[in-house]
């Protein structure tokens, strides 16, 4: 009984708890019940919470949303940054939904005194524009994000129920990215219109289904915003393929200054600059760039590559043996490496290493490296020719359709397939103009050298008479008969 006398005198927690949570009931009901209303679904708060509220716009990576982006060209993912290479060219397409988009990128800056940064863009297969952002770098190492707003659909002009259908709709555009050389692209992800985005693997399947094409080398091409007006950029554009560009104005083969050369530049990432501190852990080619732990968001390799190299070799008068020997370590390596089922087409130009050039070909074997003439002319639509006449032909119908119309241009013109005949054939014209040039460079040279005195003599009497210089004794041959006449009579006494 004494125990049961302190339980029931004692304290009790729980009698407590009650009371208080009785009061907080009576003072939540007592602020909220002017505050809400009645309808026929049932009582609703009449105020939100900012943080219920939804956000305008959503932000989408190639993590979270791997079916609307695409890659062409070098990339690497770094954490939750997809790193273009300094290769030109890159690019990044997205598929995105309603009348904007934001790209957001986490620039790289080799130094507080680049105040740009330059890119290349194109809505829906359009024209391409310029991208330049201003920026402020204090400290290279704490850059901040950067974000490049696009407007896909103009509103103006529309009345306001207009506006309301049409931002309603979330009409889908494409738009891609081109990483430029000074300025790579480092993409976060993409800020569109808040919407439920359902979208299959359907429009990432189509986008990788057009055929994926990889220019190696070339003529030096113009830096900046202009690189997407090269030849061979607009010739691929036109067509629908996707692209990628390995080129840096660089020799072949070495023994071209202290550059690099491009045999040995190309199974790298990045460009192999001496001078560049933040590109000194080289990646090696391996196929398939970055993004390896997803497969979702893998590159896709080129199916055809175009190796357009031996400008620069050939004005520096490198060697044909070590041109044939940087070619075929070239091949070696797409074939066996980077591409090994790609179609390997080398664009050969007269006079340009020609003879090495087949003879490397013929070395090979292979039914899917094939020598191509030079395009003429040497611009968009002689490129366009050029693909159309080489990578078309390989296609399945599907897959040629989306350029059946410009290349329905050129049907009908011969193939630019060189033969062996032909190569012989430029290869014996480039040959017989230089022996013509050195013939007469011979015989020059020779009738100077037979006619140096009489050459020398003239000169002299030309200056005595013009009176530059002053004559001399013993000066013209009759002096030298007289001297020798004078040498002889003193001889006999």
């Amino acid at each position: 009984m004494q125990l049961t006398s302190r339980r029931t005198a004692g304290f009790r927690p729980w009698v407590l708890l009650v009371a208080l949570l009785a009061g907080a009931v009576a003072v939540l009901a007592a602020d909220s019940s002017p505050q809400t209303h009645t309808n026929k679904l049932g009582v609703h708060s009449a105020e939100f919470d900012e943080k219920y509220i939804a956000p305008s716009d959503t932000f989408l990576t190639p993590e979270t949303h791997p079916s609307l982006f695409t890659f062409a060209g070098r990339w690497a993912r770094h954490r939750d940054i997809y790193k273009a290479s300094r290769w030109p060219g890159n690019s990044v397409t997205v598929l995105v939904y309603g009348d904007h988009c934001t790209f957001k990128l986490r620039p790289e800056m080799l130094s507080t005194e680049q105040r740009q940064l330059k890119y290349s863009m194109s809505v829906d297969d359009g024209p391409e524009f310029d991208v330049n952002l201003d920026i402020l770098v204090r400290d290279v190492n704490m850059v901040p994000p950067v974000t490049i707003a696009v407007v896909l659909e103009g509103l103006d002009g529309l009345s306001e129920a207009e506006k309301a259908a049409r931002l309603k709709q979330r009409k889908p555009h494409v738009v891609r990215l081109t990483s430029l050389q000074e300025t790579p692209l480092t993409l976060m992800g993409v800020y569109v219109p808040t919407s439920l985005v359902k979208q299959d693997m359907q429009w990432r399947h189509a986008q990788l289904a057009r055929p994926y094409v990889e220019f190696v080398g070339g003529a030096a091409h113009p830096l900046g915003s202009d690189f997407v007006n090269a030849p061979e950029f607009r010739a691929a554009d036109a067509l629908r393929y996707r692209h990628a560009h390995v080129t840096d104005d660089v020799c072949l083969a070495p023994g071209c200054g202290k550059t690099k050369p491009l045999v040995e530049q190309y199974p790298y990432a990045d460009p192999l600059y001496d001078n560049d501190p933040h590109y000194k852990a080289y990646l090696v080619h391996s196929g398939l760039y970055g993004f390896s732990e997803n497969a979702i968001l893998q590159p896709t390799t080129p199916e055809f590559v175009f190796l357009n190299v031996g400008d620069n070799d050939a004005a520096a008068a490198v060697p044909a043996a070590n041109y044939t020997e940087s070619l075929f370590e070239l091949l070696k390596f797409v074939r066996t490496k980077a591409h090994p089922d790609a179609h390997i087409f080398i664009v050969v130009k007269p006079g340009r290493y020609a003879e090495e050039t087949q003879s490397v070909v013929r070395y090979v074997a292979d039914p899917r490296i094939v020598a191509v003439a030079y395009p003429q002319p040497d611009d968009a639509a002689g490129w366009e020719r050029l693909l159309c006449m080489s990578v078309n032909p390989l296609l399945s119908p599907e897959r040629r359709e989306p350029s059946a119309a410009v290349c329905g241009k050129y049907s009908g013109l011969p193939a630019y397939t060189i033969s062996t005949a032909d190569l012989a054939e430029a290869t014996v014209a480039a040959a017989s103009s230089q022996i013509y040039v050195l013939t007469v460079i011979t015989l020059a040279l020779v009738a100077m050298v037979l006619l140096r005195d009489v050459i020398r003599r003239a000169a002299m009497k030309l200056l005595v008479v013009a009176g530059v210089v002053a004559p001399r004794k013993g000066f013209g041959l009759a002096s030298l008969t007289e001297k020798s006449s004078e040498l002889a009579r003193g001889s006999s006494h």
